[in-house]
């Protein structure tokens, strides 16, 4: 019965969220098994007609269990480990993998596909919830319960248990320490109130709404990396060490370490999916056992809880090296060196043809993946600037933000950024997605000069300096200053935007703008545009609600504040964007018609308001395998926060051939 309701549940989510991604196939073309494996033994037997062959592990484990350092696979498995679907093939057992991580704090991409592990994940389809670390769930008749049913016998990577005392050192000790967590999440307080969390036995948990919420399904699966370590459960066995509710001197603890606080020394303990960090715990298929300047060594989880189709327990590579390369450009140097046997992140389809040029000397094969970004560099265009009022009124006037869509010759942009693999874009919602209207990615994106300048005029700007840059109303010279991120859209995109800009009057100004200071400009309006990404705009993750650009994130940093207080701070918007942030608020927590329809007016009012200028988008992203590496699918979503980093390529099936 419990299979038969979980079952049910991705049909009914399927619903409840519109998932509709383009759907990704299995290279080996095969229709007949699950593009994922099966939850239980007990149900791969089932599906298959077939006897699991006994249990196997690495010969670097096997010589640990003669030595007396591990006790017998058979133990070290769940009761009921899940069975994972190879892509290509069973593999073999050995060998190294190399991939990039981005700096010695920044642990990613490689610790998305180490030690990254969620309650549940997605098929490779894109569009089906399944299970992963738990076997299985269940919601009651009106979705105001939802029961995780975990792996009896799973272990952490140094052999404790894990249990429901890991999801509920979160919740109560995280998440309801108000030290730690002033205020409990919005996706976990459902129609306002915090969902109650409860440990039902060692491997059962239940969690109770207010209102039905079935979108908590997909908001524990990865998407946007939910669900997972630090995010939905913790190391407590480990953690409990730097909590004071445990240990009475962990203040003084925390001091000896150079901390001010015990709160910052237990932040320094826990794992995040962005960071790899030496001595905790992981679930995941690699663990880390030492840093180095380079980078993170990391090996195989003695513990990992999967097995493929012929009994063995995954992952098939022993060990895992993680190089730095701080920086695209060194990035893409490293690659087409022939540095990394897989690597996917943060590339740039304008390296496609030098990438494809050093396929032989480095001994890789280039692959273009598909990509979920609408806008590979939106610009956003702030409605609270906190300089000049009058430079500020010119931001918030509809028809200067229409004037400098209408400039930007997006064909032109795709070839020069995207060599023509691109869709000219506006920064929007998904085309897969289920309510997709396609005035939405067409809106203002017509190259047509002369309306843009006809706008500027009728906006007041119809007078020129000696240079020919307009002027404002009053007389007095206009600059519009981009802030480039330029790690977080392509190379050289501002410096083009600036030429159409400026070829209608407006004097463009790009200042090159670090990460993090651009992220504490977001948050005091102390930027005129700013240019970033437009992700996170696919069917699923906008339906559970984490869109970001959504809540006025970047376009609106007083908007936003107002958003995330519930009015208590910050700058009380207009109607409209006013509607849009209450009706997004509440999109998690709406039945699966009335969903449809407030996400249909919310990109309706967006597409209206302009607020972020779309580029071109869906341009797929280069990335390079290691000739012989096996099990890789190269038609896959990569860099894609949406579906969640790595979801897809399982690297814990790669292996040497």
């Amino acid at each position: 019965m419990k299979h038969l309701l979980r079952l049910m549940c991705v049909v009914l989510l399927c619903v409840t969220v519109g998932v509709s991604l383009p759907a990704v196939q299995a290279q080996d073309g095969s229709g007949e098994k699950p593009l994922w494996g099966w939850a239980t033994v007990a149900e791969f037997e089932a599906a298959t007609g077939q006897t699991l062959p006994p249990y196997n592990e690495s010969p670097m484990l096997t010589e640990l269990v003669n030595q007396g350092k591990l006790p017998p696979v058979e133990e070290r498995l769940p009761l009921e480990p899940l069975v994972d679907n190879p892509f290509e093939a069973v593999g073999k057992y050995g060998g190294r993998l190399t991939l990039g991580q981005v700096s010695a704090g920044i642990g990613y991409p490689a610790s998305n596909f180490t030690t990254f592990e969620s309650l549940f994940s997605l098929a490779r389809d894109g569009n089906t919830v399944v299970p992963n670390i738990a076997k299985g769930w269940e919601f009651n008749e009106d979705g105001t319960t939802f029961t995780i049913f975990l792996r009896e016998g799973m272990r952490w990577s140094d052999g404790d248990p894990f249990d429901a005392d890991d999801i509920m050192f979160y919740w109560e000790d995280i998440i309801l320490n108000t030290d730690i967590t002033p205020n409990v999440p919005s996706r976990f307080s459902p129609g306002g109130e915090p969902m109650k969390v409860e440990k039902v036995d060692q491997y059962t948990v239940r969690l109770t709404f207010a209102i039905p919420y079935y979108a908590i399904l997909p908001n524990l699966s990865s998407v946007v990396f939910t669900g997972c370590q630090g995010d939905f459960f913790e190391a407590s066995h480990y953690l409990k060490q730097f909590h004071i509710k445990y240990n009475p001197n962990v203040e003084q603890e925390a001091k000896e370490a150079g901390f001010e606080t015990w709160v910052q020394y237990l932040g320094s303990k826990r794992y995040f999916w962005w960071r790899v960090t030496e001595g905790v715990p992981t679930v995941g298929p690699w663990m880390v056992v030492e840093t180095v300047p380079e980078g993170t060594v990391m090996d195989r989880n003695p513990y990992y809880f999967k097995v493929d189709t012929a009994g063995n327990q995954l992952p098939y590579i022993d060990r895992v090296i993680a190089t730095i390369f701080n920086d695209a450009g060194t990035l893409a140097l490293k690659m087409v060196a022939g540095e990394y046997d897989y690597q996917d992140w943060s590339t740039s389809v304008a390296d496609y043809p030098v990438f494809v040029e050093g396929q032989e000397q480095g001994n890789y094969t280039v692959f273009m993946a598909p990509s979920l970004w609408t806008s590979i560099a939106a610009y956003s265009v702030n409605q609270n600037y906190a300089g000049d009022p009058a430079d500020a009124e010119i931001l918030r006037d509809i028809r200067f933000r229409r004037a400098l869509s209408y400039s930007l010759d997006r064909d032109e942009i795709n070839q020069i950024i995207a060599l023509g693999q691109g869709t000219p874009f506006q920064a929007t919602a998904h085309p897969s997605s289920s309510y997709y209207k396609e005035e939405w990615g067409t809106a203002y994106i017509e190259f047509n000069p002369d309306l843009a300048n006809q706008l500027l005029d009728e906006m007041g700007m119809d007078k020129r300096d000696g240079e020919g840059f307009r002027l404002r109303p009053d007389g007095k010279p206009f600059s519009l200053i981009i802030s480039d991120v330029n790690d977080a859209i392509p190379e050289k995109m501002s410096e083009l935007i600036k030429e159409y800009w400026d070829a209608i009057g407006v004097r463009t100004i790009v200042t090159p703008t670090d990460r993090t200071l651009m992220t504490e400009q977001f948050g005091s309006g102390e930027y005129m545009v700013s240019g970033w990404a437009m992700d996170g705009a696919a069917e699923l993750a906008v339906a559970i609600g984490v869109n970001g650009y959504l809540q006025a994130w970047q376009w609106a940093p007083q908007w936003n504040t107002w958003y995330a207080s519930r009015g208590a701070q910050g700058e009380e918007p207009p109607a409209d964007v006013k509607r849009m942030l209450e009706l997004y608020r509440e999109v998690p927590f709406m039945a699966p018609d009335d969903q449809q329809a407030a996400l249909t007016e919310i990109w309706d009012i967006w597409k209206e308001g302009l607020w972020r200028i779309g580029t071109i988008g869906m341009v797929p992203k280069p990335g390079i395998v290691r000739n012989g590496l096996g099990n890789v699918d190269t038609n896959t979503y990569t860099d894609n926060a949406d579906v969640g980093i790595g979801t897809f390529n399982r690297h814990y099936q790669f292996y040497w051939k």
